[in-house]
Order: structure tokens, then C-alpha cells, then sequence
């Protein structure tokens, strides 16, 4: 998108002129990650994480950029240390339903669907959303309780995620 480019051209500039601007390296690092520029977002979110005074982040909290930093992990199919950050994130706020869904996530990847259930299931409860839905309903499915798994896969679709419906015609029969 032109858009996120002239943004992290911006982001860069504040960089740039003010070289501790940690709200525009986090920007940066979410623009990077949308972008699909991991390795690129990691290093933003490195940078925030090793500062020295983190208090200067205004945009988000240190907890979301261990977060961030542990999706894009598990964009590049590193589990195993994506895990310690998201738990970290998860020690700092478990109020955020996105920290408990990318610990889910990452469980589901893993092949440990349990785990992957009690965290969707806690991220359901703090704001109900599709891809929380939809690993809810494949771990569930995994575990052969098909008919929950497929309701699961029926909200996440409702919710938005559209890959539930693939999903569905797969393996709610």
C-alpha cells in the first residue's frame, strides 16, 4: 500500500531527527509487520525493548511490544521463541485480549490445543473476535468436539474471518 510506504518514510524521518522517538519506531515496527516485513518490525521493537526509559512510549504499552514482537515471531514460524515474550507480555497485562490470543495462537501452532482453547477462550472473554473464534473451533475440532469446533468456526466467521468459512466446508459435514 502507498500509504504504509510514505509511513514508514515518515516514521523513519522522525526517526531520524529525534533518534529516542520510541512512538515512531513502534509505528514503524506495526507498519513494517502489516507489510510483512518481520524481521524488519523485530528490529523496531528491539530497539523499544532494549531502551533504556521505556516510559517515553505514549502509543502503546511495553506489554503490546512484546506482544508484536512475538506475532511476528510466529509470522516467521518461531514458536518456541515467540512463547517466553508473549508470556512476558502476559506477566506485564492480562487485560489484553490480543496477548492471550497470540499465546493461543502460538499454542495451536504447536500442536498443544488445549492450552490453545483456555487461552482463546480467555480472549473471548475480554472481547469477543474472529481469529479467537477460529482457533477455538480448530483446536476444538482437533480434539474431536466437532459440533463446538464448528460453532466456534461459524462466529469467527460472523466475526469477520473469512477463512472460518473454508474451514467449515472442510469439516462440518
Amino acid at each position: 500500500n502507498k500509504n504504509d510506504i510514505e509511513a514508514i518514510k515518515d516514521y523513519t524521518s522522525c526517526i531520524t531527527i529525534d533518534k529516542e522517538s520510541l512512538d515512531a519506531y513502534f509505528r514503524r515496527g506495526v507498519v513494517k509487520s502489516n507489510l510483512g516485513d518481520r524481521n524488519g518490525a523485530i528490529s523496531d521493537y528491539d530497539f523499544i525493548l532494549q531502551y533504556k526509559g521505556a516510559s517515553k512510549l505514549k502509543t502503546a504499552d511495553i506489554a503490546t511490544v512484546y506482544n508484536n514482537k512475538a506475532y511476528c515471531l510466529v509470522g516467521l514460524n518461531k514458536f518456541k521463541e515467540a512463547l517466553p515474550l508473549v508470556n512476558q507480555a502476559l506477566e506485564l497485562r492480562k487485560d489484553k485480549w490480543y496477548i492471550w490470543d497470540t499465546r493461543g495462537e502460538i499454542y495451536y501452532k504447536m500442536g498443544n490445543f488445549k492450552k490453545c482453547i483456555e487461552d482463546m477462550n480467555m480472549a473471548v472473554s475480554i472481547k469477543p473476535n474472529g481469529n479467537s473464534y477460529f482457533h477455538l473451533g480448530l483446536s476444538k475440532i482437533k480434539l474431536n468436539d466437532k459440533e463446538n469446533g464448528c460453532k466456534d468456526l461459524s462466529k469467527a466467521g460472523e466475526l469477520g474471518t473469512i477463512e472460518a468459512y473454508n474451514e467449515i466446508k472442510k469439516n462440518c459435514k
